[in-house]
């Protein structure tokens, strides 16, 4: 059944057609609820991030999975806060924030520091090897390097 709705289109070529199901003029009562509306929009998020990261060509800079790993730890440096329309707040502005970034309203330096995070896959290896091999002692740098090998 869910074939027929999406027309063959998956979640990663074609924009979702679900509507955004957040009110924001509908505040929390209590903590609880405020943290379900913030749990609700993060899995909104999830099912979004392969379209968001596809269209906005931010694929070569991060994996859809770690994206969600990012966004996840941005939500999180809020977990502190105990008042409910401090919580409502966030949770508004992060959903402008995924409905700007589906229609393409959205630029990628707005959301590229919260997508791609601290630690993304652009982070190099070092091929230096005063860097590499700076921890290991001497015997491991040698052999490492492959110097002093028995010959066969």
């Amino acid at each position: 059944m869910s074939v027929y709705f999406s027309r063959g289109r998956n979640q990663i070529t074609s924009k979702p057609l679900d509507i955004f199901v957040y009110n924001k003029l509908i505040r929390s009562e209590t903590l609880a609820e405020a943290h379900q509306k913030q749990l609700k929009f993060y899995r909104d998020a999830c099912r979004r991030m392969p379209f968001i990261l596809q269209s906005s060509t931010m694929t070569h800079h991060v994996h859809p999975v770690r994206a969600r790993l990012n966004l996840a730890v941005h939500l999180r440096k809020h977990m502190h806060v105990r008042n409910v329309g401090m919580i409502d707040e966030v949770t508004t502005d992060m959903y402008e924030w995924l409905y700007d970034t589906v229609w393409n309203y959205n630029h990628i330096q707005n959301f590229e520091n919260i997508v791609v995070g601290k630690y993304s896959d652009a982070c190099g290896y070092s091929y230096l090897d005063e860097k590499r091999y700076s921890k290991c002692s001497p015997f491991l740098k040698n052999f490492f390097k492959g110097v002093d090998r028995p010959s066969p």
